[in-house]
């Protein structure tokens, strides 16, 4: 059964509802606050708004607690600060963009692809989405082919992993959202 398309509503930020931004600034649980203002300070939140795309995104949401995680692990330097420094800069415009995918990814695509699929990053980078069963301690997730599901997103040398809280895969521009646990630094 097909859901129906909703037509754009304004919210109070101007945009429309239907788009990742309004969804996301609609979250009754604004849980992605400090995602938004590093996508504003790093000049890519209009890229979330935007409703004159060729096609969908697939966006790696962390939530404000992976941004606590992540200060913790700057040894508690606040992320507005951290974006002052030249070489964190950097890494947040790097990391940021590995959470924008071109395309759609919902789960029966992951499904199909036997659980490894290489994607392509909004910047070009080229990323491995890898599903993997959760541990035990790890079971709220949501499933994808029966299990509760972690997405590891391979980067070159580096493999980072997120626990998957939620995919929301039936946006009405199209778009898919994962809510993840870690900001893919």
């Amino acid at each position: 059964v097909e859901s129906p398309v909703e037509s754009p509503v304004e919210n109070q930020g101007g945009e429309a509802s239907c788009t990742l931004l309004g969804h996301m600034r609609g979250d009754e649980g604004a849980r992605f606050s400090t995602f938004l203002s590093v996508l504003d300070q790093l000049g890519m939140l209009e890229l979330l708004g935007a409703t004159d795309r060729d096609a969908p995104l697939t966006l790696l949401a962390p939530t404000d607690e992976a941004y606590a995680q992540l200060e913790a692990s700057l040894g508690g330097l606040p992320v507005p600060t951290a974006l002052t420094i030249p070489n964190l800069h950097a890494l947040f415009v790097a990391s940021t963009e590995r959470h924008i995918l071109d395309g759609r990814y919902d789960r029966a695509v992951l499904e199909e692809a036997g659980g490894a699929l290489g994607v392509r990053t909004h910047n070009e980078d080229e990323l491995t989405l890898t599903l993997r069963a959760a541990e035990q301690d790890e079971l709220q997730g949501p499933l994808v082919a029966g299990v509760p599901t972690l997405i590891s997103v391979s980067a070159g040398v580096e493999d980072r992993e997120a626990l998957v809280h939620e995919i929301d895969e039936e946006l009405c521009d199209g778009n898919v959202l994962y809510v993840i646990d870690r900001v893919l630094f």
